[in-house]
């Protein structure tokens, strides 16, 4: 078997087209992985970017940034909100998630889904006067 170039590989685009083709409505393609001072993330449809988000790259490294933005994808559909906001959504709770995250041992930093619930100071759990 020969190997594959990278000149064989469908490009970005072609993969998108690819992946809608096969009866997916819509693709979330995230800039998580990316080593670029900011996170650009894109919702695409059928017919085309739907909207386009930047954020700040916060420092560390996380471990469920992506079920993060994924389940509460989910729940603000299931809230009822229009698609392009329930990423909008999504995407902010998970910033602010990644934002408030701690570290449990020596692995990466685990986003704190609770932030919302705590005090300003911390992970404490009591409000700050």
């Amino acid at each position: 078997m020969a190997a594959t170039t990278s000149d064989e590989l469908p490009g970005l685009d072609d993969a998108i087209e690819r992946v809608l083709d096969c009866g997916t409505e819509y693709i979330l393609l995230t800039g998580g992985g990316e080593h670029a001072p900011e996170v650009v993330n894109r919702l695409i449809g059928q017919e085309g970017t739907l909207r386009t988000d930047v954020w700040p790259r916060l420092g560390g490294r996380f471990l469920g940034a992506g079920t993060t933005l994924a389940a509460a994808a989910a729940a603000a559909l299931a809230h009822g909100m229009a698609l392009p906001e329930a990423v909008r959504e999504a995407q902010e709770f998970t910033q602010q998630a990644l934002r408030h995250a701690y570290r449990a041992g020596m692995g990466r930093a685990l986003p704190d889904r609770f932030f919302w619930a705590r005090g300003k100071s911390g992970n404490d759990g009591e409000d700050d006067e």
